[in-house]
């Protein structure tokens, strides 16, 4: 500044209404100096100062510092234009030109062999000069390029094209490209061949046009021209697209207003593996906390509760779509969920779930093998014949727990899974009807096995109760397996003195290891005569009345059946008993489960009409004629009074309970949604129905 230039003496021009584009102090007008000499002498700090003063002070900044060389002074001119930064950075040509004359000073202060700091940004349209002497350095002197400076080649190059996902999640972006880069070189880095041409001095243009300088002095050597080495850079680009793919969802949940630093176990699961496994204990630790004690309480647990813990958006309905994604999300950090819809498991009325732990985290959830829903019917219908006499005793866990665990086939997640499904299943027990579809999907062999599961649950209390001895009774006829072979099991494994489980020993030393496999010569239960008129189901008044001389039946029928098979060694009055005992439970577990196909329709069932059979094969493909019948008539409101509901279900020669199960199962194939919401008053999903039904209905 010339101070014999002329100062206006009272007027300011504050707003710069009389500055060029380019100031310089000697052309501007009086009243321009004075105000430019106020604001000097001030603090600086006025956001909403005239920029074009504020770039007349940086002016004489980048002349002191870069082409002076006043090195005693780099460290206060570095530290008034970072301040300056602070105040004004707002405007972008400033922040532009600022941070260059910041770079500048960086390479000026380098020691000979000092690196700069990485630069990830272009700097005006051409590469930083901290990339160009970090990495120009290194190809001069054969040394290998790390991760960090391909990265900022790469990144500041102007002519790369850099997605948001790499700058709104640098942070994550910064070690998944060094871990890349590390898999690709496992050397420990990329060594480039210097070329015999094409040198590049680093430049410095000043912001006032005024001067240029050469930051590399003749000590640092002479630097390779970056532009003679695409393939690197091409490289650099490959990688930075494959890291920056795999941010894509993060980023987008951060877009759609999460905050960086809320870091929920949604957003986390989002991330690629390696940084979701070195961010989640810092992040999220007491969320993953909270869910390692629920899954040592082995108990179940409010799915508003993991909903939450979560972080998941949306509402705390518990749909198929919503156990779907949370499911997704908690196995990717080895934690699995009951129920899962893609598992047959259902959801259970209080909208609880349970929590077990997986063998590792999972990106995706593996499907069932045909294993394990073999596994797992053999696990359901044991349960139900364990509760069946209203206990589940330690010795019936004991078997239901070797059922989800020896099966061949199985992986280690899958083991897991059926050992969470046996506590599952004792508190929100399957139907017999809704599994019945699912029984007869499996060959001989796995429903004899099933067969034999249930057998030895059933045995293992050294007791059988009617009610279990009935309910597999039932469960066998839906399987189609031998009646006779499961009463001769039943005699071998039924209750006596004394009653061993596996390692124990008799008084004389002897040592049970397991039941030995069943042998017997078996024959298969004729079918009804082509003849035959299918028979109603009786009231459960008539079956009571009827069930003493069924009874007696049922015992000369069974000593004449077991009078031929004597040499096998069967007692026959001990298997009158069994038959003759279960007759009369099956009486009141009629009105439990429903009958068996062919004997399903009571007295007071309507038979269904021509359009609902047509129905079943159609829009309700997949139920028989009595559930298509009831859901024709469901469809016609949205809501039912449960007793409504009850009478409708009975009127076609159904059990409300099992109807209602049914339709669901059937709906969770078709729609992956429920149809039928248990309640007062019981709700009907007519959107997930075609819309023409409820008219047709």
């Amino acid at each position: 500044m010339d101070p014999n230039l002329k100062v206006s003496k009272s007027n300011a021009d504050v707003v710069g209404q009389h500055m060029d584009y380019w100031p310089a102090y000697e052309n501007m007008r009086p009243s321009s100096r004075r105000a430019f000499l106020e604001w000097l002498s001030g603090d600086r700090t006025d956001p909403d100062t005239y920029i074009g003063y504020v770039f007349l002070y940086l002016y004489g900044l980048e002349r002191r510092g870069v082409l002076e060389r006043a090195v005693e002074d780099h460290a206060a001119i570095r530290a008034e234009v970072e301040r300056l930064l602070a105040v004004y950075g707002h405007h972008s040509s400033f922040r532009r030109y600022a941070g260059d004359l910041l770079a500048a000073l960086d390479i000026l202060n380098l020691a000979p062999g000092q690196d700069p700091v990485p630069v990830f940004v272009p700097s005006g349209g051409e590469l930083p000069p901290a990339v160009r002497v970090a990495v120009g350095s290194r190809i001069r002197d054969r040394r290998p390029i790390d991760a960090d400076w391909l990265l900022a080649w790469t990144m500041s190059h102007p002519e790369t094209r850099v997605r948001t996902p790499a700058r709104r999640v640098f942070a994550h972006l910064r070690p998944e490209f060094a871990a890349e880069f590390g898999r690709v070189n496992p050397t420990g880095g990329m060594l480039l061949k210097p070329r015999k041409s094409g040198s590049s001095p680093v430049t410095y243009r000043a912001a006032s046009g005024t001067f240029t300088a050469d930051l590399v002095s003749a000590e640092h050597g002479t630097l390779p021209d970056l532009e003679r080495y695409p393939e690197a850079l091409a490289a650099g680009r490959e990688l930075l697209e494959l890291c920056t793919g795999r941010l894509d969802a993060y980023s987008r949940y951060l877009g759609r207003g999460a905050a960086p630093g809320q870091a929920t176990l949604q957003a986390l699961a989002l991330l690629p593996p390696s940084r979701r496994q070195e961010a989640s204990p810092e992040a999220a630790g007491d969320s993953l906390a909270w869910f390692n004690a629920r899954i040592a309480a082995c108990a179940p647990v409010p799915f508003q509760e993991v909903n939450e813990q979560v972080g998941a958006r949306g509402e705390d309905r518990v749909t198929p779509a919503k156990l779907r994604d949370i499911a997704d999300t908690l196995g990717r950090f080895g934690i699995g969920l009951i129920p899962d819809p893609r598992f047959p498991a259902r959801p259970s009325p209080s909208s609880t779930v349970l929590l077990f732990r997986l063998d590792g985290p999972r990106e995706a959830v593996d499907l069932p093998s045909d294993a394990y829903k073999a596994a797992f019917l053999s696990l359901a219908v044991g349960m139900l014949v364990a509760k069946a006499d209203g206990e589940v005793t330690d010795g019936e866990r004991a078997i239901l727990r070797q059922l989800a665990t020896a099966p061949s086939g199985l992986t280690p997640d899958e083991r897991h899974r059926l050992a969470a499904d046996a506590s599952w299943l004792e508190a929100h027990p399957a139907e017999l009807p809704t599994l019945r579809s699912r029984l007869a999907e499996l060959g001989h062999e796995q429903r004899q096995a099933v067969g034999d599961s249930l057998i030895r649950v059933a045995s293992s209390d050294g007791t059988h109760h009617r009610a279990e001895v009935a309910l597999i009774e039932r469960a066998f006829r839906q399987m189609g397996l031998d009646q006779d072979r499961l009463y001769a099991a039943l005699h071998r494994a039924g209750p006596a003195p004394g009653v061993l489980s596996a390692g124990e020993a008799t008084p004389d030393g002897l040592v049970l290891v397991s039941l030995a496999p069943e042998t017997e010569r078996t024959y298969a239960i004729p079918g009804a005569p082509p003849t035959a008129t299918p028979h109603r189901l009786p009231t459960p008044e008539a079956r009571r009345e009827t069930a003493v001389p069924a009874a007696d039946e049922a015992v000369h029928g069974a000593v004449r059946e077991t009078a031929t098979g004597a040499g096998e060694g069967v007692d026959a009055a001990r298997l009158a008993a069994i038959r003759a005992e279960t007759l009369a439970v099956n009486a009141v577990l009629a009105d439990v489960f429903d009958a068996d196909p062919d004997a399903a329709s009571g007295p007071s069932a309507p038979a269904p009409s021509t359009e609902q059979a047509a129905e079943a094969d159609g829009a309700f493909a997949g139920l028989d004629a009595r559930h298509a019948g009831l859901l024709g008539e469901l469809v016609s409101r949205p809501a039912w009074p449960r007793v409504e509901f009850d009478r409708l279900a009975r009127e076609f020669g159904l059990m409300p309970g099992a109807a209602m199960e049914e339709l669901n199962a059937w709906a969770f194939d078709r729609f992956d949604d429920i149809l039928v919401e248990e309640g007062e008053p019981v709700h009907v999903n007519l959107h997930l129905l075609p819309d023409t039904l409820p008219e047709a209905a």
